[in-house]
């Protein structure tokens, strides 16, 4: 009875992970990790993540953000504060038959002095979208470093401002002593 249960229960699960093994030879993501050095809190950066489907059907791929556990973290990085920060310009893409399709990531660390000098990693989820039993999904390293200090940009509108104020001034004391009369 015992040899029959197991028997059946390979039957149910054998053509499921032989399914889900060709799944994980036919489909890839690019780059595998990205490192982002120096970023200035206020001011978001993005990159492209590729999906290559080797497969002969197209297929809908869900990407979501992942907190990976403290000992899988690398050695000095923190958990993200705060996944919103990561941002896809599409949570599921169709990827064509023997096709790839790219996903633009967006990090954006809000502009304030708590969060700089910080390293934190995340992983980026890509898995297919199924309803198999056994899907494989693939991860993609985000590490993410902070400058020292928040980046402090200069408005140009105050240069243009201070410039033509010199100006007006300089204009304005050349006017004066030439329209003075001379001391003698």
């Amino acid at each position: 009875m015992m040899a029959l249960l197991i028997a059946m229960l390979l039957v149910v699960i054998a053509p499921a992970s032989v399914a889900a093994d060709t799944s994980a030879r036919s489909v890839s993501v690019s780059p595998a990790e990205v490192s982002i050095d120096n970023l200035s809190p206020g001011v978001p950066v993005g990159f492209d993540l590729t999906i290559h489907n080797e497969e002969g059907l197209a297929r809908v791929f869900v990407l979501t953000v992942y907190q990976p556990p403290e000992d899988s973290r690398r050695d000095g990085r923190e958990e993200l504060p705060d996944e919103s920060w990561i941002g896809f310009s599409q949570n599921e893409v169709e990827v064509g038959a023997e096709s790839e399709a790219s996903v633009r990531v967006t990090v954006a660390v809000p502009k304030e002095q708590a969060f700089t000098g910080k390293e934190w990693e995340v992983w980026l989820g890509v898995s297919r979208q199924s309803g198999e039993l056994l899907t494989v999904k693939y991860y993609v390293r985000l590490l993410i470093s902070t400058r020292d200090e928040a980046e402090r940009r200069v408005s140009t509108g105050l240069v243009v401002g201070a410039a033509v104020a010199a100006l007006l001034l300089g204009y304005g004391a050349y006017y004066y002593a030439r329209r003075s009369p001379e001391r003698e």
